[in-house]
């Protein structure tokens, strides 16, 4: 039997330098869960995700670690709604679920989200 695994790709528009401190990362990875499971969801506005995601990251980061955190996070969220979101029908694009799922699961991605997760340093 052929092993049909789906290779699973960054969006051209993500940028690694976005995950390249456990701050960074962890700064996107909420900006994820956040956008994941509830602003594609619930069809939030661009500001509703950033002012949620923000309030989640002051819980955790204070500081340089937290400024960092926040810029990551902003840029990802901006990013996100500039090549995600139609302005015109005022909604996700399809698919927009199994994006976010991809960059979570991909290899390079995965393992710097995953090492800040675990408490290992990048």
């Amino acid at each position: 039997m052929e092993n049909s695994a789906k290779i699973m790709e960054v969006p051209y528009w993500f940028n690694e330098k976005w995950i390249d401190t456990d701050a960074k990362a962890l700064g996107v990875y909420i900006a994820l869960l956040y956008l994941r499971l509830d602003a594609v969801y619930s069809n939030w506005s661009k500001d509703t995700t950033i002012n949620s995601v923000k309030r989640e990251l002051v819980r955790f980061l204070l500081g340089k670690e937290g400024y960092e955190a926040w810029k990551s996070a902003e840029a990802f969220i901006d990013n996100f709604y500039a090549h995600e979101y139609s302005s015109e029908d005022k909604r996700f694009k399809e698919n927009t679920e199994t994006l976010l799922d991809d960059i979570e699961g991909n290899g390079n991605v995965a393992i710097l989200l995953m090492n800040y997760s675990s408490g290992s340093t990048i």
